[in-house]
């Protein structure tokens, strides 16, 4: 998977970061559980399906995707360089 690293759940502001993966670009940059991903590239994804929403933060590994978000009163804009992310299965 090519994207930012992190599993994310449905709000109605857009996709709450249920946790970002270890060495990804998300946990790099710090992100973590709780944050609140309100927007990519400028569009709101309030009231946006969730896989669509997902769809827009990924794409080629190697290109920036830009997010706004929301941790408790803070809100800020980061940029993010897509990587492949290892998702670990546990059997």
């Amino acid at each position: 998977t090519v994207g930012i690293g992190v599993e994310v759940e449905s709000d109605p502001a857009g996709l709450k970061i249920v946790k970002a993966i270890a060495g990804g670009p998300a946990a790099n940059a710090t992100l973590k559980k709780g944050d609140l991903i309100t927007a990519v590239n400028g569009q709101s994804l309030r009231g946006v399906d969730m896989s669509r929403s997902v769809e827009l933060i990924t794409g080629a590994a190697g290109t920036p995707v830009k997010l706004s978000l929301r941790r408790d009163n803070l809100v800020a804009d980061i940029t993010l360089i897509r990587q492949a992310v290892q998702l670990r299965s546990v059997s």
